[in-house]
């Protein structure tokens, strides 16, 4: 998983989900540096963004969030908005 800051690192079409979801994150009171993330697409279109708390068991699955941290959040790159952000209250 890469740091979500790092959104260099990201490919260029999956940039613009991981900066959305790092000011998501942030306006949710987290703190984006403190999460790696994966994007993947979705069937409908969306992209999804896997972020990983680093308090995440390094050996541990995606099954449930032992941290309570992790969530996984819903972009839509044809509005440019998180239209969800699962796993936080």
């Amino acid at each position: 998983m890469t740091p979500l800051l790092q959104v260099e690192a990201f490919p260029e079409k999956h940039r613009a989900a991981v900066r959305a979801v790092a000011a998501a994150l942030a306006a949710r009171g987290r703190e984006p540096g403190e999460y790696s993330a994966e994007v993947a697409a979705t069937a409908d279109g969306l992209l999804e963004v896997h972020a990983r708390h680093d308090s995440h068991p390094a050996d541990g699955s995606w099954r449930g969030d032992p941290c309570g941290r992790c969530c996984v959040a819903r972009y839509d790159s044809l509005t440019g908005e998180v239209l969800r952000v699962i796993g936080i209250r």
